[in-house]
């Protein structure tokens, strides 16, 4: 299999290499896991459970993990015409070769991505109908919560946290692969784990109203599973994370500073799944940033949990990191604020000079819907903050609101309104970007009885308050949120509708652009399936759920009795005596961050770099980035611009096309403090990515233009065969048309004038080519024109950039 057949051809092609810095790479061990991913990319390189599974496999001698993400559908589509198998990203190695296929699940919709990549894999889509032993398909993740839509799917899901049960379940396969034990051998043996079960062990027995009226356990798998915890303080957690070429939804270093939430609201799965509330000590927290800067270059860093300023001790924690490293221009984010006061002090903390946006969660508008679903926050709260946040200095509030909450009316709706409005009076200049959301019922949550609120009244109350909020109002996809209710308290009649809604094309039904409602429709009713059955229906507190045998936070009894205590709320209709909003925060008296001596430009290097392999696949704004965060791992005294978001000032050369090596990769760099060159190579070569190197470091005088602005030639070796006739044959020509398309739009260049010089050597050609504004032309283009070879053919060509040269207006040639 060389993928380097189609990689040329698909987008973003840097989706599918390796080499990022701090992955693993090994060839042999005993047991082999490929963690995957079940959406691109993007996304799932972002994902932090994956990550802590990946670093705990690789630091075993005797195992060893690699990552797969789903393929974008132009790669797909390669992948099929060449019959290449879906391979993982560290050795390319098919994925029905590992022992283990781990698929980190996070949402409902990624159901037929699941089944998509393990049809790419080679693999069968049943486990009933995978008999070798191996490989094992295993998920885990927040959507275990309920994964019996996904039951026949999977030989086993890990309940809940994975740090431990990881090495439980490679001690288990590499003691059962040295036995040659078959599968049924194995799936005993994981069932015996604490948190691992195993779907196929479980006989689901259905009443003829299509309620289940058992799930018993096979043999001597257990009656209930119950999820795992680590205690968090002990848990492993990586420092040294990798840091993608590709930009990611969340490009940072990320630090979990707690697991859980201690709030606790009857809608939210997520905190009975990360149950319970657990923290990391403070300075475990400051060597973990300390490694991880160091390690990965990132000039951000996110405090991550599902409620951070439940954190005691966040504000000094913040004033702890912005001393050590405020002069190192990092910037810190926090994901998750709560709507209080202690929340505004904690953003003014984090240095947001540029008052962009603060983001807060009401969720509901009413004070009596707010105690029903347990978010314990008074109007006088919202309106306090949100006022005080404008006193402060922001001009534009984020707002979060569900509808179709359970009781929910119409005057809880109207009060959503109200509430923005009265905050606009206090706040004339605030502007909002409210999103309203779906409300969908989850398993393992206090509202797990309650029906969905029906199509048409969401679409009438979204309607309503699109016209009637003074705001920016965007929605979630009703369609897709129907979806996700289907399947978020589904059960094991569910798998066929997958099946047959994959096999008609469905894929990537989180992203809008690909959701194709109607035929899940037709899916659902080719395989018998209501969906009012799962979304309408109120269930009854005796009736068996099709999770009932998954033991997460609380038991059945402990979730009705928190149900009831919010329909108390809804019936009691108490009016809450609304507090005097809070004073302003008073600025504590912080330490003031070190300041290092970055005083003016003392001395400016040109550095030259050269990337090979896979790394020619990376687009030049990628490249920039890597070489942005090698500098700041070497830890080079570098000068930084002035004005918000402070970044080391450098400058870089003209960019190069993806798909082409090159030995003329240009960085100049401004330092406070002079460097002897030979030291600067040393300690940037040490921190370089595999395939980069830097090959030269000039200093260049400070007046000296910038090399951008120098160099309007450039250098190229091609590996293709061609005859000296064909040569002169197309410098003969009067003019050389190449289209460029971009935008829907044509431009036409005539490249003859831009020929420099185009000859045989060494077996392949020598071409340089004039570039510059509206002048542009990738050599691919003229080889086209000289050999006539189609576009796919052309990008298929070895090409390496070797130079970037002078022209002066004698017509002479030289080296900058």
């Amino acid at each position: 299999m060389d993928i380097n057949k189609i990689l040329p051809l698909v987008q973003r092609p840097t989706r599918y290499i390796n080499h990022e810095l701090n992955s693993v790479r090994k060839e042999k061990a005993e047991v082999s896991l490929a963690l995957c991913f079940p959406d691109m990319y993007e996304l799932g390189a972002s994902n932090l459970g994956l990550e802590i599974l990946y670093h705990i496999v690789n630091a075993r001698q005797d195992a060893v993990a690699e990552r797969c993400y789903a393929p974008a559908t132009d790669m797909e589509a390669m992948l099929r015409k060449e019959n290449y198998p879906l391979f993982s990203l560290e050795t390319k190695k098919p994925l029905k070769e590992f022992d283990v296929i781990g698929f980190g699940l996070q949402y409902e919709l990624c159901a037929t991505n699941v089944l998509n990549m393990l049809n790419l894999g080679g693999l069968k889509l049943l486990s009933s109908e995978r008999t070798e032993a191996f490989p094992l398909v295993i998920g885990g993740g927040p959507l275990t919560a309920n994964p019996e839509p996904l039951a026949d799917f999977f030989d086993a899901f890990v309940l809940g946290d994975g740090e431990d049960a990881i090495n439980e379940i490679v001690d288990a396969v590499k003691k059962l692969k040295q036995k040659a034990a078959g599968k049924t051998q194995l799936l005993e043996e994981l069932s015996k784990i604490e948190g691992v079960y195993v779907p196929s062990l479980y006989a689901v027995n259905y009443k003829s109203d299509g309620t289940i009226e058992s799930v018993k356990p096979r043999g001597s798998a257990p009656e209930k599973i119950v999820k795992r915890t680590v205690k968090l303080q002990d848990s492993f957690f990586p420092a040294a994370q990798m840091v993608p070429y590709l930009q990611t939804v969340h490009n940072r270093l990320n630090i979990e500073i707690a697991r859980g939430c201690p709030r606790r609201c009857r809608f939210c799965q997520a905190s009975r799944y990360y149950y319970p509330w657990r923290i990391r000590p403070r300075e475990k927290i400051m060597s973990l940033l300390e490694q991880g800067l160091a390690a990965t270059g990132y000039e951000e860093v996110a405090l991550s949990s599902l409620s951070c300023t439940e954190y005691k001790g966040l504000d000094g924690l913040l004033d702890e990191i912005n001393y050590k490293y405020g002069a190192g221009r990092l910037n810190v984010s926090i994901p998750s604020l709560r709507c209080d006061q202690f929340s505004l002090k904690v953003a003014s903390n984090l240095g947001h000079n540029k008052r962009s946006s603060l983001t807060f969660a009401p969720e509901a508008g009413s004070q009596r819907l707010r105690e029903v679903i347990g978010k314990e926050l008074t109007e006088a709260d919202i309106s306090g903050t949100l006022t005080m946040a404008y006193k402060m200095g922001w001009r534009l509030i984020k707002l979060y609101f569900m509808l179709g909450l359970p009781t929910e009316n119409d005057s809880d709706v109207s009060a959503i309104v109200e509430l923005v409005r009265s905050v606009k009076r206090q706040a004339q200049g605030l502007n909002f970007n409210i999103t309203l959301s779906p409300f969908v019922p989850k398993a393992q949550t206090p509202f797990q009885w309650s029906a969905m609120a029906t199509k048409e009244v969401l679409k009438e109350r979204i309607t309503r308050l699109e016209k009637q909020l003074p705001a920016s109002v965007k929605s979630h996809n009703i369609d897709s949120s129907i979806l996700e209710a289907v399947f978020a308290r589904g059960d094991r009649k569910l798998s066929k509708a997958i099946v047959r809604a994959w096999e008609k094309g469905c894929k990537f039904d989180q992203w809008k652009e690909h959701m194709k409602f109607g035929v899940w429709n037709e899916a659902f009713a080719e395989t018998g399936i209501d969906t009012a059955f799962y979304l309408g229906r109120e269930r009854g507190r005796g009736e068996v759920l099709p999770w009932d045998h998954l033991v997460f936070a609380s038991d059945k009894n402990a979730l009705i009795e928190e149900h009831d205590r919010g329909m108390a709320a809804c019936e009691a209709a108490e009016k809450v005596s609304a507090p005097e909003p809070a004073a302003a925060p008073v600025s504590a008296q912080r330490p003031v961050p070190v300041a290092a001596p970055q005083g003016k430009t003392v001395s400016r290097v040109r550095l030259r770099f050269s990337r090979k392999g896979e790394t020619r696949f990376l687009s030049h704004l990628e490249q920039i980035e890597v070489f942005r965060r090698a500098i700041r791992r070497a830890g080079l005294p570098l000068v930084f611009t002035s004005g918000f978001h402070p970044q080391p000032k450098a400058a870089f050369g003209p960019a190069i096309s993806v798909g082409y090596e090159s030995q003329s990769e240009y960085m100049e760099l401004d330092l406070f403090r002079r460097v002897e060159l030979p030291e600067i190579t040393q300690m940037l070569n040490n921190v370089l990515p595999p395939d980069f190197e830097l090959i030269e470091v000039k200093r260049v005088p400070l007046f000296f233009p910038s090399f951008d602005s120098l160099v309007n030639v450039a250098e190229y070796r091609i590996q293709y065969s061609v005859t000296q006739e064909q040569i002169d044959a197309l410098l003969a020509k009067s003019e050389i048309i190449i289209e460029k398309h971009k935008d829907g739009k044509v431009t036409r260049i005539d490249a003859r004038p831009l020929i420099k010089e185009l000859k045989i050597e060494n077996g392949g050609l020598l071409f340089r080519i004039a570039f510059g504004p509206k002048k542009n032309v990738k050599p691919e283009k003229i080889l086209q024109v000289l050999c006539g070879l189609d576009e796919t053919g052309a990008k298929l060509v070895p090409i390496t950039r070797t130079g970037l040269l002078v022209e002066k207006k004698d017509g002479t040639i030289s080296v900058p």
